[in-house]
């Protein structure tokens, strides 16, 4: 049963990161994963990412770079306003 997927995403690329694989399968696909796989590849983390639909929830092929040192995931993800920002920063 998956709690958290975005952490589970960022944890199975780390995990392939550290044993040296140039690629990883993170499964299932989301919107959300999507867009943060996309900041990682314009910030020059990862290579590429394609979306492969298997019938079920879909899943991400990454193509590694070897430039990722940790990643995680900030919990619990609150709204916050613009404001607010400084005060949840120093909690």
């Amino acid at each position: 049963m998956l709690n958290d997927p975005l952490a589970d995403a960022l944890a199975t690329i780390k995990n392939a990161e550290r044993v040296g694989k140039r690629e990883c399968i993170v499964k299932p696909a989301s919107k959300l994963i999507g867009r943060v796989l996309k900041v990682m590849q314009e910030y020059g983390y990862i290579e590429a990412f394609e979306w492969i639909d298997d019938g079920k929830g879909g899943k991400f092929k990454v193509k590694l770079k070897g430039n990722i040192n940790n990643c995680n995931v900030i919990k619990p993800r609150h709204a916050i306003k613009k404001g607010e920002f400084e005060k949840w920063e120093a909690r």
